[in-house]
């Protein structure tokens, strides 16, 4: 669950609960620049968060949140706010080390980043 996603104002908020609605818990809060919810993957050992969405300023960013430390760490930003820099489909490797995403508005190309 993302909660202040649009609210200028208020932190992004993500929580984790049971899909009966119970048994909420807080994974991270932190400050807010997205225009909208983000996308977010995990990583298969459940310690980092992938979020990644259009900013206020027009730009596309890809962030990685360590869950247990609260660190956030800007990966990737888009130049400007070109559109073409927006990361449309983002996969992460089951290990952690890769992530491939399509970059681009109708035809594009497909990246991989290591080394994050």
């Amino acid at each position: 669950v993302v909660s202040g996603a649009t609210e200028r104002d208020e932190p992004l908020k993500i929580s984790r609960i049971r899909a009966d609605g119970t048994g909420s818990v807080g994974l991270w809060e932190g400050p807010n620049e997205f225009l909208n919810v983000p996308r977010m993957i995990g990583t298969e050992d459940g310690r980092h968060l992938l979020l990644a969405g259009f900013l206020r300023t027009g730009e596309f960013a890809l962030f990685s949140v360590d869950l247990q430390t609260g660190e956030r760490k800007e990966i990737y930003r888009s130049v400007d706010d070109d559109p073409a820099g927006a990361m449309r489909t983002i996969s992460l490797h089951p290990d952690g080390s890769r992530i491939a995403f399509f970059r681009g508005v109708g035809e594009g190309e497909i990246w991989v980043m290591e080394g994050f």
